[in-house]
């Protein structure tokens, strides 16, 4: 492994020009500016607030690191400035009020988007408001991601994302590029090898973090001449390919030509991926096809052990029914409902539409169809049925199930969500 981390025994590096960088200084950055996003997508308004004034505040205390750790030389200020979203324009914004050196024709021209101008005036309206000081709320410094003596952060997802993840991921960047500006066209050339085997044991902790959110996996990939900074986002797609679309997809099959025999390579693996995907998406698509067509045929002949065994074992679990009093809740008590309401249904499969998020092991089903309004009926009333599953018995874990051995499986799926609309036929 030659993944370049901060040591134990430090909370930052001291970079060149005596500047200090704290660890987690772009995790906290990216933080604050989806808090940043979210407030404004969520107010519609353009306004001074105490949470908004402090976030401006930090994130302008933090670019000097950031710039001294290279995020402006991955993405360049008018890369930074393509996006919708508002977290990342104003870093963009506080960038170049710091470096207005750097104002080109170009940049000048995307600044006068009303979107940008209104945000940079409210930059400018907050920015002189208050010095950032550490009082609580949502606004986080990195000193609330790593404190002293600790190696780094644990995300909502669980994830373990070890100080200097972000900066080890630039440096495999730069190796990668260095190599393939001097020609390098060996796949195993051990720069390559290095490079790219380090980024893959770091993919997992990007994937999980902000970084690919912040700048989604189509930004990464956007100029072709940069193929250090393309490597990153493809093992990315080949871990994760369902975040690939088919648009994307297409194009990254149309730059094979255009570049090194080793992004071809990886370029190659991300499609062969991705295509992997569709087709195991596909499987699973008819396995739910079968499991809600056996469902169906359980309750209505109300054989009710297999009609609990479709159901997963949960208090979780929920039914939604026009025909039933309030929610129910709980394998059993959903159980003892469709019992004693002797449920009968009719589905209408040419009407089905279902989507599969086979990493994470959940998917949805909606149908239209039929079903008795009172027990003993035959179905008449007209329904739209909403059903999601969940695989109880195949790992979600990526790094599993994506590669294409013969022992992979649809996985067993359960009933962990039921909802009915229904409209009675007089």
């Amino acid at each position: 492994m030659t993944i370049k981390w901060i040591p134990e025994n430090q909370t930052g590096e001291q970079q060149s020009n005596g500047l200090v960088t704290r660890a987690a200084s772009y995790g906290a950055s990216m933080i604050n500016a989806y808090f940043f996003d979210q407030m404004l997508r969520h107010d519609g308004e353009y306004k001074v607030a105490s949470d908004m004034t402090r976030i401006v505040a930090i994130e302008n205390e933090l670019l000097p690191a950031l710039k001294e750790l290279g995020f402006f030389r991955l993405f360049n200020v008018t890369e930074w400035l393509r996006t919708e979203h508002h977290g990342r324009l104003l870093i963009a914004l506080l960038y170049l009020r710091r470096n207005p050196e750097e104002l080109t024709p170009e940049i000048k021209f995307q600044l006068k988007s009303s979107n940008i101008a209104r945000l940079k005036a409210l930059m400018e309206a907050t920015i002189s408001h208050s010095r950032y000081t550490n009082q609580g709320g949502i606004v986080v410094d990195p000193s609330n991601l790593i404190a002293e003596g600790q190696q780094g952060w644990i995300t909502n997802s669980g994830i373990f994302y070890p100080k200097g993840t972000s900066v080890a991921s630039m440096d495999n960047v730069a190796q990668y590029q260095a190599a393939i500006d001097e020609g390098v066209s060996d796949v195993s050339d051990q720069r390559i090898q290095n490079a790219v085997n380090d980024q893959r044991f770091i993919t997992n902790m990007m994937a999980y973090g902000i970084f690919f959110s912040f700048f989604p996996p189509e930004d990464w990939l956007q100029n072709e001449t940069y193929e250090g900074r393309m490597m990153p986002a493809l093992l990315l797609l080949q871990q994760f390919p369902e975040r690939m679309s088919a648009t994307l997809a297409s194009r990254l099959a149309d730059a094979r030509s255009r570049v090194s025999q080793p992004t071809r390579s990886l370029l190659e693996e991300t499609l062969i991926a991705y295509e992997s995907c569709i087709a195991r998406k596909q499987e699973v698509m008819k396995v739910l096809e079968h499991e809600l067509r056996t469902y169906v045929d359980f309750l209505n002949h109300c054989n009710i052990r297999k009609v609990e065994q479709s159901w997963l074992d949960s208090e979780d679990t929920t039914l939604l029914s026009s025909f039933a009093p309030g929610f129910k809740r709980g394998r059993r008590a959903i159980v003892e409902y469709l019992q004693e309401a002797e449920c009968k249904l009719e589905i209408d499969e040419s009407s089905r539409a279902i989507t599969v998020e086979w990493q994470r092991g959940l998917a949805q089903v909606i149908v239209s169809g039929r079903r008795n309004a009172h027990k003993g009926e035959p179905p008449r009333a007209r329904i739209k049925l909403t059903s999601q599953w969940r695989r109880t018995d195949t790992p979600s874990c990526s790094q599993v199930i994506n590669r294409a051995t013969d022992d992979w499986q649809t996985g067993q799926w359960r009933i962990f969500s039921w909802s009915e609309c229904a409209e009675i036929i007089t």
